[in-house]
């Protein structure tokens, strides 16, 4: 009675067994096909240079513009209107100048 129970126990052990090494080598494929992919793919992913726009504007937290910079900077938000030119405006919470670093407009 007592060589059949650790025969039977023995055979469950090596079931679970058997059962958990199938999850462990389905899991080592899957994670070796996601490295490879994740590989594979950032050889293949273009990747800019340069990052070229026209402007930047940076608003606060009521999404009013703070900083404005370009070729030139946009005037939504400001209350000045200068003649265009290529600068960097850090605006005041009204939209009023508060520093201007750039060339001075010609008009």
């Amino acid at each position: 009675m007592m060589a059949e129970d650790n025969t039977t126990e023995l055979l469950n052990r090596i079931t679970r067994l058997e059962q958990q090494l199938k999850r462990q080598r389905r899991l080592g494929v899957l994670s070796g096909l996601l490295l490879a992919g994740a590989v594979v793919t950032s050889f293949v992913a273009d990747k800019p240079a340069f990052l070229r726009v026209r402007g930047i504007t940076v608003v606060d937290a009521q999404d009013r513009p703070r900083i404005l910079l370009g070729a030139p900077p946009e005037t939504a938000g400001r209350n000045r209107k200068d003649a265009a030119t290529a600068s960097l405006v850090v605006l005041g919470p009204q939209g009023q100048d508060r520093v201007i670093l750039g060339k001075h407009p010609t008009r």
